[in-house]
């Protein structure tokens, strides 16, 4: 009952923990046997827990706008403004990754500067292209995800689109810029890795300068952008769980579906341009 009036008067449950411990420490300061933590400790941690899923429950969620085809418009009309830009380049290639890839930021950037694993993050060895001359296919191969814990891998076909917007045309410039160089993915020409914060901090310059409000936004709406594109082109919710790696026995088809059918759906994410 003490917790629950604790909880009623808008105390958080860390707040509510800290305070029954400072509580404790006084019980054990008058010499008294300590049956605290023994008994009740694990009765309090199922109250807290109960509290966190019904704050959780209450708590209006935090919605971001997707950032779809019409937004990736902006978002090139406003880097193209300075084209020859190295971290333009190195930018819209990863915007254009994470759209068409259907990504989740953690899946092409890496948390900090001192914490780039090759067997864990996107580099550039896991990139191919169908043709060094014409390319029209690129491959990513992605070593581990959210819904891939025991890192089977899976492989992403990008197609050219013959379009404003295409992961061919925006992806390939960087890598010459980039060169060969051993590393992640996306790397400065200094030598600096793209982190998620450089991300998200250029995704929110880029916003702004396209007059969007950059606060209703993150890295994650690429990925919710690319299926609501996805679904607004008409392509099937099959195909778009396949797409996203969502979990669904749909996603068990990615790996017998043709590469050629799976690159063809890259077109059809602009065929509203």
């Amino acid at each position: 009952m003490f917790v629950s009036q604790l909880a009623k008067e808008g105390l958080a449950p860390q707040s509510i923990k800290g305070y029954l411990s400072a509580v404790r420490n006084l019980h054990i300061t008058a010499g008294l046997h300590d049956e605290f933590s023994k008994e009740l400790t694990p009765k309090l941690e199922m109250v807290l827990r109960g509290i966190k899923k019904q704050a959780a429950k209450t708590r209006p969620p935090h919605v971001r706008l997707p950032i779809t085809i019409e937004v990736m418009a902006k978002i090139k009309e406003v880097l193209q403004k300075d084209s020859t830009n190295e971290v333009n380049i190195l930018f819209w290639a990863a915007c254009a990754l994470a759209f068409f890839g259907f990504l989740r930021c953690g899946e092409f950037t890496v948390p900090s500067q001192s914490e780039y694993d090759p067997s864990t993050h996107l580099s550039l060895n896991d990139i191919a292209i169908d043709s060094a001359d014409s390319p029209s296919l690129i491959q990513v191969s992605i070593k581990q995800s959210k819904t891939d814990p025991f890192r089977k891998g899976v492989q992403l076909f990008l197609a050219k689109t013959g379009k404003n917007i295409c992961p061919i045309t925006a992806i390939m410039p960087y890598l010459a810029l980039r060169g060969p160089k051993q590393g992640p993915l996306f790397l400065y020409q200094g030598g600096n890795y793209l982190t998620r914060q450089d991300f998200t901090t250029l995704l929110r310059t880029t916003l702004r300068q396209a007059g969007l409000d950059d606060s209703q936004y993150a890295a994650h709406s690429f990925r919710i952008g690319a299926a609501t594109t996805a679904k607004e082109a008409g392509i099937s919710d099959v195909h778009i769980k396949m797409l996203g790696r969502w979990k669904s026995n749909a996603y068990q088809l990615y790996v017998r579906t043709p590469r050629e059918k799976l690159a063809l759906l890259s077109k059809q994410l602009v065929s509203k341009l």
